[in-house]
Protein backbone atom coordinates (compact mmCIF):
# COMPACT_ATOMS: atom_id res chain seq x y z
CA UNK A 1 0.00 0.00 0.00
CA UNK A 2 2.82 2.60 0.77
CA UNK A 3 4.71 1.42 -2.50
CA UNK A 4 2.14 2.23 -4.55
CA UNK A 5 0.78 5.87 -2.14
CA UNK A 6 4.70 6.56 -3.10
CA UNK A 7 4.96 5.57 -7.31
CA UNK A 8 1.00 7.52 -7.22
CA UNK A 9 2.84 10.81 -5.65
CA UNK A 10 5.69 10.87 -8.14
CA UNK A 11 3.59 9.98 -11.09
CA UNK A 12 1.23 12.88 -9.62
CA UNK A 13 4.60 15.23 -9.33
CA UNK A 14 6.37 14.29 -12.58
CA UNK A 15 3.55 14.98 -15.32
CA UNK A 16 3.07 18.28 -14.96
CA UNK A 17 6.81 18.50 -14.89
CA UNK A 18 7.22 16.81 -18.08
CA UNK A 19 4.22 18.67 -19.90
CA UNK A 20 6.19 22.05 -19.14
CA UNK A 21 9.25 20.46 -20.43
CA UNK A 22 7.46 19.39 -23.79
CA UNK A 23 6.62 22.76 -23.73
CA UNK A 24 9.82 23.68 -22.99
CA UNK A 25 11.45 21.76 -25.90
CA UNK A 26 8.83 22.34 -28.65
CA UNK A 27 9.51 26.10 -27.98
CA UNK A 28 13.23 25.70 -28.36
CA UNK A 29 12.77 23.69 -31.19
CA UNK A 30 10.82 26.34 -32.79
CA UNK A 31 13.18 28.55 -32.08
CA UNK A 32 15.99 26.46 -33.71
CA UNK A 33 14.51 25.96 -36.72
CA UNK A 34 13.36 30.06 -37.07
CA UNK A 35 16.94 30.66 -36.84
CA UNK A 36 18.31 28.01 -39.05
CA UNK A 37 15.50 29.31 -41.72
CA UNK A 38 16.92 32.96 -40.77
CA UNK A 39 20.18 32.08 -41.27
CA UNK A 40 19.24 30.04 -44.70
CA UNK A 41 17.20 32.77 -46.20
CA UNK A 42 20.33 35.45 -45.98
CA UNK A 43 22.93 33.08 -46.84
CA UNK A 44 20.52 32.57 -50.55
CA UNK A 45 19.57 35.91 -50.38
CA UNK A 46 23.57 37.18 -50.24
CA UNK A 47 24.37 34.87 -53.22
Amino acid sequence: MLNTKKINLRIAFILPFKKKLMKFLDFIILKLTLSIGLVEFKIIFKT
